[in-house]
């Protein structure tokens, strides 16, 4: 099993490069760059901006993180917020995101609505952006200028279930 990962992993190196390139780029010049999802890809995407300013030294609003929902969603499920496309888009408007900033939607399906809505906004204001998921045929390579995604036969996942 820990081949297979590796192997998946090594699989995306080169979109990997490009993205760190592409973002190193963008806060040489004074952007910021952004983490968005929901649910835990979310989560995910706000525990390691929150991990820039004690490890890097860097200011708190140079690497930040958004999830649909709101704060509220980081301890709280909030049913449906990840099903409209326009409060993503909204989130990044309340943030100020310019043509200087990058933009990583983090959508483990490749289709959560909010994150497709944040892309296609933040690709209409000239900012860098890109996916990470598990489905390379993902609904929001479209609006990503780099997509990152492999499937990796390592272990087999059921669809998440909601209660």
């Amino acid at each position: 099993m820990k081949t297979a990962v590796a192997d998946a992993v090594r699989l995306t190196l080169d979109e990997v490069a490009l993205v760190v390139d592409a973002v190193a780029e963008r806060l040489g010049r004074g952007g910021r760059l952004f983490y968005i999802g929901a649910g835990t890809s979310g989560r995910l995407g706000i525990v390691d901006a929150s991990e820039c300013p004690p490890t890097f030294g860097t200011p708190p609003e140079l690497v930040q993180g958004i999830i649909a929902g709101g704060r509220e969603a980081m301890f709280r499920l909030q049913e449906g917020a990840e099903d409209v496309a326009e409060d993503g888009a909204q989130a990044l408007r309340d943030s100020g995101l310019t043509a200087e900033d990058a933009v990583v939607g983090i959508a483990a399906s490749g289709r959560t609505p909010y994150v497709i809505g944040v892309l296609q906004w933040a690709r209409e204001v000239g900012a860098f952006t890109a996916g990470v998921t598990v489905n390379p045929n993902a609904a929001m390579k479209p609006h990503c200028d780099v997509l990152i995604a492999r499937r990796s036969s390592a272990r087999k996942r059921s669809p998440a279930r909601r209660g």
